[in-house]
């Protein structure tokens, strides 16, 4: 509506248009929205395909490699072609097969192990119950056969006990209590108690160490690791093992060493479960030795050296 400057109307605008021109605008309307809706529906299609081949066939890829998967034989490795979550998904996958094949060797190796470690001093032990009983062995030899049935006995006990106590290290059930103490206190009571043996054998014991480093450690356990190191090294040393200790910024270090005939060409076989250098022991003592300080975030490993074998431990001076 016209209106002046003081806001009146002044007067009435009146628009006409044939009604022919309103149909045909509508129907251009019409068309645009028909066409509209064509063209999206077509982008739609053709987005659900490409959804379908990039997202869709991958995850079926993925599913059917997944239900292929077997322990018994190994399947050819899946291979997208896609560098998305998906793909990251078939690595994982992949790298979770690779660890399952390896526990699983690792298992049946364990178990033909440990059979032939305990095979040997149950057949020492029913040679000799049958030998008495069908009275082959008789007369002085009965004495003589019941003490290696006794020794046997002992030895399978032994190794039972190791398995056991290693089982528990590497699963949740054993618990670590840990605390801040003299590392050298620890040392010291695990030399005092292989003195006697020592002694027997003729070997000396040389020690040097920080006595002020402290460290966060289960003291029984870290003990048991130090017991096993030397022990070890009273087999083979001829007449001397060093103990060494010393601490930088990070980490104490323990160094045991001894003058025998070190460890062979391989030294980090040493703490393989069963592996026995000299075909005596149980070659489980260093297998726990390794978990405990695995346990304690520390490291541990063994090499030659010109006067026989040496283990080396690390420990963090801190550890959550």
């Amino acid at each position: 509506m016209p209106i002046n400057a003081s806001r009146e109307q002044i007067g009435r605008l009146v628009l006409f248009t044939k009604v022919e021109s309103l149909e045909d605008f509508n129907r251009i309307i019409e068309q645009a929205q028909a066409l509209s809706l064509f063209v999206s529906a077509a982008v739609a299609v053709l987005l659900a395909v490409w959804m379908q081949r990039g997202i869709t066939g991958p995850i079926r890829l993925l599913a059917d490699h997944m239900k292929g998967f077997s322990m018994r034989k190994p399947n050819p490795p899946l291979k997208l072609k896609s560098k998305d979550e998906i793909n990251e998904l078939a690595q994982t996958f992949e790298e979770l097969t690779d660890q399952l094949r390896k526990n699983d060797f690792d298992q049946k190796e364990f178990l033909q192990n440990a059979s032939h470690e305990l095979k040997t001093p149950l057949m020492a032990i029913q040679g000799n119950a049958e030998g008495i009983l069908d009275e082959v062995i008789v007369g002085n030899e009965v004495e003589h056969s019941l003490q290696v049935i006794v020794n046997e006995t002992q030895r399978l006990k032994k190794i039972v006990q190791d398995l056991s106590y290693l089982t528990r290290l590497e699963t949740v059930e054993e618990s670590f209590t840990y605390e801040f103490v003299h590392i050298n206190r620890i040392l010291q009571e695990a030399m005092t108690a292989i003195k006697p043996l020592a002694y027997q054998n003729q070997l000396t014991l040389e020690y040097d160490g920080d006595s002020e480093i402290q460290a966060r450690v289960d003291v029984d356990k870290m003990k048991q690791a130090f017991l096993n190191i030397l022990g070890n090294a009273l087999r083979f040393a001829s007449s001397l093992i060093e103990i060494r200790m010393w601490k930088d910024e990070s980490q104490v270090t323990v160094e045991i060493q001894d003058d025998g005939t070190g460890f062979g060409e391989n030294p980090g076989r040493v703490f393989d479960r069963f592996y026995t250098g000299d075909q005596s022991g149980s070659g489980i003592g260093l297998a726990i030795t390794k978990t405990i300080v695995e346990k304690h975030h520390g490291e541990i490993y063994a090499e030659i050296h010109k006067k026989g074998g040496r283990v080396v431990i690390t420990l963090p001076l801190l550890h959550g």
